[in-house]
């Protein structure tokens, strides 16, 4: 997801479409929609494969809004690093370790 947002925001294909009469919420809602359809695609394939093994017991339901929720959460943490960062590769590389870090500081606080 960052890289391709990086590598529209480098392309300034943005700017083009707004001064060729984009609203803005057109543009978050066309990249809502594109990532929508792949995070989507993505939980039903991780719901339907861990289901036979992994999740026997478990709500199949609740695992699925989880694994969506937790994917369009990623597209709100996309958009916040290609903000703060100018390249592509410096996005993708603070994506990737902020992320692991946060997984790790989750780990710091959690109990026993």
């Amino acid at each position: 997801m960052v890289t391709k947002l990086a590598e529209e925001k480098e392309s300034r294909g943005r700017e083009g479409m707004i001064m060729m009469g984009l609203k803005h919420h057109t543009y978050f809602l066309a990249w809502w929609v594109f990532l929508f359809t792949i995070v989507f695609g993505m939980s039903v394939i991780l719901v339907l494969t861990a289901s036979l093994k992994i999740f026997v017991k478990s709500n199949l339901w609740l695992v699925f809004i989880m694994c969506l929720l937790y994917g369009m959460t990623m597209y709100g943490f996309a958009f916040i690093i290609v903000a703060l960062f100018p390249t592509k590769k410096s996005s993708a590389t603070a994506a990737s370790l902020l992320h692991l870090l946060s997984y790790y500081v989750g780990f710091m606080y959690s109990g026993h």
